[in-house]
């Protein structure tokens, strides 16, 4: 999906009309059965950028939403506190939906991810699905679905979400 956008100095900005756009692209890659037995599953949208994704794919499936603070960038690692609530959601649920506004450097996602992997097994990260809105494919993170791609070797635009423009 390749929906157009505005460059303007250095930074693409992302539109409330392409986020609605690119939330039902991603709710189209739900597996019927989730839909079905949405009690069952769980979206998990990380704070901040993932939690308005996540509660817009949570009205549109019925999948119950929460959101987690786990941040391994600018701000430092804000992760450990919510290890345990993080590992007690995924071995809790079937299906756990990961969601944030982009994968970056991946290093968020894997570092939740691996924190799975060593506390409950691979067979808990398996039940993990990452979506994103924007994937930067040069980050080496596996992300399920997303609805845009951008490449970080080739591409350094600042992606500015309506969400931060309209602050």
């Amino acid at each position: 999906m390749e929906p157009q956008h505005q460059n303007f100095s250095g930074k693409l900005f992302y539109s409330w009309e392409q986020c609605t756009s690119d939330v039902n692209y991603l709710y189209n890659k739900f597996p019927a059965r989730e839909l079905i037995n949405s009690k069952d599953s769980q979206l998990v949208g990380i704070a901040r950028g993932g939690a308005i994704p996540a509660i817009m794919l949570s009205h549109r499936t019925g999948i119950k939403v929460t959101t987690i603070n786990w941040s391994m960038g600018e701000y430092g690692n804000e992760a450990e506190a919510e290890d345990g609530r993080w590992c007690n959601i995924v071995s809790q649920t079937h299906s756990v939906y990961l969601v944030d506004d982009i994968c970056d450097s991946g290093k968020t996602i894997n570092s939740m991810l691996g924190i799975v992997r060593s506390l409950l097994g691979p067979s808990y990260a398996d039940r993990i699905k990452v979506l994103c809105l924007w994937n930067n494919i040069a980050s080496g993170c596996h992300v399920h679905h997303y609805a845009n791609a951008i490449d970080r070797r080739v591409d350094q635009r600042f992606i500015v979400f309506p969400w931060e423009n309209d602050a």
